[in-house]
Order: structure tokens, then sequence, then C-alpha cells
């Protein structure tokens, strides 16, 4: 876990009108209403993250990434980009569309890239796992969907991510 990312994270949630809130375990299941990671039906607009190996969550129309300690700083990248990189809500988005905004993001809060592709090894792309790729495929990948994210104002031309809600 490295708090110093999940910082910097913190004041982007704020600076782009959102929060990141950090519960206990206890307070987040009782939020989650159940460890159940195929309860699909949360209270209060909420949507649990099923594939994190932590608990996770975010409350999209409140822009509030929602975790428990341990976290790590990836996985709540990834929360973040369906809170401000996305129009539509967890249950249909296409989180390919933004990917390149997850990468932007990891790079512009200058967070450890070795931590991130752990993290991204499980990520389905192109119908395969990213891990799963070798270094250049995965390089391939990430230039050609920063490349969206600037195109579809996801970020900046000079690789600043930005909130599009």
């Amino acid at each position: 876990m490295d708090n110093t990312c999940i910082k910097k994270l913190r004041n982007l949630a704020q600076k782009w009108g959102g929060k990141l809130v950090e519960l206990s375990r206890d307070d987040f299941d009782t939020r989650f209403g159940g460890k159940d990671p195929h309860n699909l039906k949360y209270p209060k607009g909420l949507y649990n993250a099923p594939f994190s190996s932590h608990d996770l969550g975010i409350h999209w129309a409140k822009k509030q990434v929602i975790y428990s300690l341990p976290a790590e700083w990836p996985e709540i990248v990834h929360e973040m980009g369906h809170v401000f990189a996305c129009k539509k809500n967890p249950g249909r988005s296409d989180e390919s569309t933004f990917l390149g905004w997850e990468y932007a993001l990891a790079l512009y809060i200058g967070g450890p890239m070795n931590e991130w592709d752990n993290c991204m090894g499980d990520y389905g792309v192109e119908g395969q796992e990213y891990g799963s790729l070798s270094k250049a495929e995965q390089q391939e990948v990430l230039a050609e969907r920063l490349a969206f994210a600037k195109n579809k104002g996801l970020v900046s031309a000079d690789g600043t991510p930005l909130a599009i809600r």
C-alpha cells in the first residue's frame, strides 16, 4: 500500500468535486450490505468492486470512492475511472473507454508503475488479460488507449487526466 499515492488521489478527487472515503472493514461491510461479492443490489446507489481483492466500491452519483485498509492505489485509480472518467454508471460502462485515463492518472501522480502493472494483471484487454501480454503488447495497448482518452477529452494533450463529470 502506498499512502503517498492515496493522498494524491484523495486531493485530486476533492479537486474534481468528489471524495475518497476510508472506512473500517466493519463499516464497509455494513454500508455495502455484507460480504457477498455477487450481491449486485447494494443499498443507496452503491457499486461494489467485485473483482478487487480488497474492500472497494463507489457511490457513483456522489462521486465517492469507498475503501477500507489495506487498499491498493492502482485499484483506487480504477474506481476513480468509473467516477470521474465515465458518464455512465458502472452497471452500464465500458471499462476499456477509460483505461488510457487510468494510465495517465497513474503517471500523473508518480505512482510506482510496477505496482500498477501488478494490479492490472487480470484486467481484460482485447479478449486477454493484461498480465498475459508481453511488455511490448502492453505498451501498444496503453499507447492506443491513451490516444483514445486524449481524443475523447479524458486526458489533455500534455497527458493530464481530466474529470468529465
